[in-house]
């Protein structure tokens, strides 16, 4: 909600504007966003091979001192039931 205008102009401005410029539009969102938490699954239970995938996910969080919160990919209904309760939350701030 915070960032809401902030982020309807940058998009708006993108649209609107008829000219290439150097920065791609993602590029320009991305810039203007604070990380708050990462999340990421762990898929080593199911496919060992992405261990070292796994721990330097984990090692850029740290060392950038991100909140960070591990998600077992055998279990992904709790992942699920965490995204819907974020999202309605994000809903209820909005109107």
């Amino acid at each position: 909600k915070k960032n809401k205008e902030v982020m309807g102009n940058i998009f708006y401005g993108y649209a609107k504007s008829k000219r290439q410029t150097e920065n791609a539009w993602d590029e320009q969102v991305v810039n203007n966003i604070e990380i708050t938490k990462v999340h990421i699954i762990d898929f080593t239970t199911k496919a060992p091979s992405l261990k070292g995938q796994f721990g330097a996910s984990k090692d850029l969080a740290k060392s950038n001192k991100w909140p960070m919160k591990v998600w077992d990919a055998t279990e992904t209904m709790d992942l699920e039931i965490y995204t819907r309760q974020v999202a309605q939350a994000e809903v209820r701030t909005m109107r």
